[in-house]
């Protein structure tokens, strides 16, 4: 849980527009970093991301797969 989360939000509502986005994406969980410098999602295969950076044109995405135990 971030505390941070929702004050930020509402300074910036930007934050809840990106982790909607990555949720309907299929993230299975969306949440901020910190007080707010990065807005993460975690997904259960690499299959879901395909084009992802696209969808935020206006923010540097950036992709790090650590250990994908899927087929895919």
């Amino acid at each position: 849980k971030n505390v941070m989360q929702p004050i930020s939000i509402k300074k910036c509502p930007k934050i809840a527009e990106i982790l909607q986005s990555l949720q309907s994406l299929g993230a299975i969980h969306a949440m901020m970093t910190g007080s707010g410098a990065t807005c993460f999602g975690i997904f259960s295969c690499k299959s879901k991301l395909e084009n992802v950076s696209a969808l935020f044109p206006d923010c540097f995405v950036k992709i790090t797969s650590p250990y994908w135990g899927g087929a895919d």
